[in-house]
């Protein structure tokens, strides 16, 4: 399984809402593939998201990983998965602000709000119907990706782009707040 190509901040495909996969379509070795492919170059990148347009093809695609040791430790990580055609069907009032980075712009970290819980919709590998209700970290990074299939990025939402600062300065301050690292 190749790694794809991750398309980076300005590429103008990051700003198109991506097209809904029919039952059909997903049946294809072609979408197969992309799936394969998609989780591949996710594992491969470190990421716990990636949406189809960043890797050029737009179609409503996410693939998700979250390891146990970023959920906390009462909650299970996310496995590997990929969603076909996501959507929010649901979310709470509370939203809470976090930072967020991208794979397509790697190099920047910002502070976005986001709902705390959300219930979404989708298919799965298979084309069977899922309904997810995500907390915190899960839900963030769905919100993420779902946003990328509609030509909406992190820098999008943020509230105060005074929080915007390069991965280096965001490595050093929190290697400051905690030295043990």
């Amino acid at each position: 399984m190749p790694q794809l190509s991750i398309t980076q901040l300005g590429n103008p495909v990051l700003r198109q809402k991506a097209a809904e996969v029919s039952q059909k379509k997903l049946a294809t070795p072609q979408v197969k593939n992309l799936i394969k492919d998609m989780k591949q170059t996710l594992l491969a990148e470190d990421g716990l998201g990636l949406a189809a347009p960043q890797v050029s093809q737009l179609v409503r695609i996410i693939a998700v990983h979250i390891p146990p040791e970023l959920m906390g430790h009462k909650v299970a990580g996310v496995a590997l998965q990929a969603l076909i055609n996501p959507k929010i069907i649901q979310t709470d009032d509370e939203k809470i602000e976090d930072w967020e980075g991208c794979l397509s712009f790697n190099f920047l970290r910002g502070r976005v709000p986001r709902y705390r819980r959300i219930i979404v919709e989708a298919w799965d590998e298979s084309g069977d119907s899922l309904t997810i209700e995500a907390y915190d970290l899960y839900a963030r990074v769905l919100q993420h990706e779902i946003d990328h299939l509609d030509g909406i990025l992190y820098l999008d939402r943020m509230k105060d782009m005074k929080s915007l600062m390069s991965l280096e300065e965001f490595e050093k301050m929190f290697k400051e707040r905690n030295p043990l690292e």
